[in-house]
Parts: structure tokens; sequence; C-alpha cells
């Protein structure tokens, strides 16, 4: 069964987001498919849509500004070479900035797991 997950940006890796795109997981946490909303003709199926940005790793987001969210996130894809590809495994964070204006980083594990 396919989990699906889609934000405002998705971080595909180091200097690389995509906009309005989304990814979709198989039970072996396998990436399947990464897709843009942009290009669809029709709302994907069973896909949860989250706030702000999708990335491949978890940060340390305590120092980070509201506004400089998406240059930080590119520059930890970098230096982590961490990046979301079609047939491999991955773990997936989504970053948000709350109510409070401050950058929220947590774990999507429990959204993509299959029960």
């Amino acid at each position: 069964m396919l989990k699906r997950v889609a934000a405002h940006w998705l971080v595909i890796g180091g200097e690389k987001a995509l906009p309005c795109a989304g990814v979709a997981v198989d039970s072996a946490g396998v990436v399947t498919e990464i897709f843009s909303l942009a290009d669809a003709r029709f709302e994907p199926a069973e896909t949860t849509f989250v706030d702000g940005f999708v990335a491949p790793f978890l940060a340390d987001v305590s120092a980070v500004e509201p506004d400089g969210l998406k240059v930080f996130l590119l520059t930890c894809a970098a230096k982590f070479d961490a990046s979301i590809r079609v047939g491999s495994p991955a773990q997936l964070f989504n970053y948000f900035i709350s109510e409070g204006g401050q950058v929220v980083a947590t774990s999507l594990d429990g959204l993509l797991m299959n029960k």
C-alpha cells in the first residue's frame, strides 16, 4: 500500500526543492514516485498535504529564522548529502512555521507507516 504526502516545498537534494510537490512511499519505506501538484490534472488520491517543507533529514532548527528556512534546508541537504530518489528508502521530515513564529521539525514516520 502506498502512502503519499505533499507540501508547499519538497527538498529532493542539495540546492534543489520542488514547489507544490509530493512523494509516494511504499510499505517498505521506499520512494516510488515524486510528483508535482501543478502537473496533476486531479488531486492525487489519498495524499496528505502538510504545511511548509518535506525533507529527507532532521536538522537542528533552534537558531533558524522563518524567512531563512528554505536556504537553511537546501544547505543542509547538500551538507548531509541527503536526497529523495525514486527506488531508494527515505526517512522524511516536515519543517513548518508554528503560529508563534518558530520553525518546527517533525518526523513523518507515523504518517507514512502502513498499518
